[in-house]
């Protein structure tokens, strides 16, 4: 019989629901229940990702001297995950300095979401999005034309929520006002929230990327949608595996950080 891949995958919510249930019963501390939240779901998610990938936590930086993660009003970011390209200089159990050349996707995970956590995110997604990799001739960048031209510039951001105190349309509202508000697109933000509790909510951009999303009469949908499933994790393990750009490079990261180029 063959392996149904969506049930499989499905109960990994199972899993993520019995750690909050964990959670709030042993633990009364906020902070404490989001750090031992976090480190599950970096856990499951390493579990499911193909092997080439890694997973850690901590600060993002780019040759320019930005860095995302290593302020106290953002914190440091929850998810990051590197390719096989990223040096081995970092720790799997404790955050680290990652390279943005390295990292193919990062996002935020959160026990119980609010309206001031949430645009706190948006913030530091935004943050995100202006690191700028160095993207070494000859390098080769392979998969959807769209996907590559919004994600290897500017690498995929997203949001998983445990449990959510706001809904996904006060979401959408939210983040249409904050782009408004700072003079900038869509792909200057988060890309996607995940909300165990209430569903899942996808930029799909101008509709052509490799992840997309069909209307009832089968046209493809555009901008900031819901798309409906009988598992979140099924929605956002397969928006991750298409929108990570997947690069080969011949040239090692680690120099351009170590010695100085004119």
């Amino acid at each position: 019989m063959p392996i149904d891949l969506k049930k499989k995958i499905s109960t990994i919510e199972t899993r993520l629901r019995t750690d909050l249930e964990e959670a709030r019963a042993s633990l009364e501390h906020a902070g404490n229940k989001d750090t031992v939240l976090e480190k599950s779901f970096r856990k499951y998610l390493r579990e499911h990702l193909p092997r080439n990938l890694d997973v850690g936590e901590g600060e993002i930086i780019d040759t320019h001297g930005h860095c995302v993660g290593e302020t106290k009003d953002l914190g440091q970011i929850d998810v990051i995950i590197v390719d096989e390209a990223h040096p081995a200089i970092y720790s799997r159990d404790q955050p680290a300095t990652f390279l943005i050349e390295g990292v193919v996707a990062a996002g935020e995970v959160k026990s119980v979401l609010t309206s001031s956590e949430f645009k706190n995110v948006l913030k530091k997604s935004q943050a995100f999005k202006r690191l700028f990799p160095k993207i070494a001739n000859g390098t080769q960048v392979f998969g959807n034309e769209n996907d590559i031209q919004r994600f290897v510039d500017k690498r995929p951001y997203f949001l998983f929520a445990y449990e959510s105190q706001i809904t996904l349309e006060y979401i959408t509202q939210t983040i249409q006002e904050y782009c408004a508000s700072e003079g900038i697109g869509n792909r200057e933000v988060l890309d996607a929230v995940f909300c165990l509790d209430r569903g899942s909510i996808i930029d799909f951009d101008d509709g052509n990327g490799a992840f997309q999303f069909l209307s009832a009469d089968g046209v493809k949908c555009k901008g900031w949608q819901c798309p409906s499933s009988d598992s979140i994790m099924v929605n956002m393990l397969g928006w991750i595996s298409c929108v990570m750009p997947k690069i080969q490079r011949f040239d090692a990261i680690l120099p351009y950080y170590i010695v100085k180029h004119k």
